[in-house]
């Protein structure tokens, strides 16, 4: 018994992100490509994904330290799990300051309002200028994952384009 539960700790620390305790990278794109399907075979299943960028991080790692940059990292992964519905929603690292939200049975505005929560309580924080930058988009029947990325890849920089501490939500 002991060492099944080593196994499930280590196959759990494999996939999770040690400073945020949100999943790492590679475990989100086999769930897009699982709503991706999802969005073809069951249409009335909702399923969105939300891209977030934290603003002007470099900046603050430069000028405050890379301790006090952690401390923002923490805080964001923090305020994702407190925001998202346990058990059903994933957030993820997905890289550097970027991070990935799966929302399933979740439509865009639903997104959005969650999106909203995540800004505010980072917010809250007040680490000097720091926001986020946020982008939104739903599955549609016939989106490959390398769609699904792209088309909120796109909300993310136009937020990023318009100024920053923005969310954008697909217009498709």
């Amino acid at each position: 018994m002991e060492l099944v539960k080593k196994n499930e700790l280590l196959s759990k620390l494999a996939i999770t992100d040690s400073l945020t305790e949100l999943l790492q990278r590679a475990p989100f794109l086999g769930t897009t490509d699982e709503g991706a399907e999802q969005a073809e075979t069951q249409p009335q299943r909702k399923l969105s994904l939300v891209l977030m960028d934290i603003d002007h991080f470099k900046e603050l790692n430069d000028n405050e330290g890379h301790q006090v940059g952690d401390s923002v990292l923490k805080s964001l992964g923090q305020v994702i799990k407190v925001c998202i519905r346990k058990d059903v929603d994933m957030g993820f690292r997905y890289g550097g300051d970027e991070f990935a939200l799966v929302l399933p049975d979740t439509d865009k505005l639903q997104a959005r309002v969650v999106a909203d929560r995540i800004q505010k309580q980072l917010g809250a924080f007040k680490f000097g200028r720091i926001s986020l930058s946020i982008g939104i988009t739903e599955a549609k029947p016939g989106d490959s994952e390398k769609n699904l990325v792209k088309n909120v890849d796109e909300c993310l920089y136009t937020s990023k384009r318009e100024g920053r501490a923005r969310i954008t939500v697909d217009a498709g």
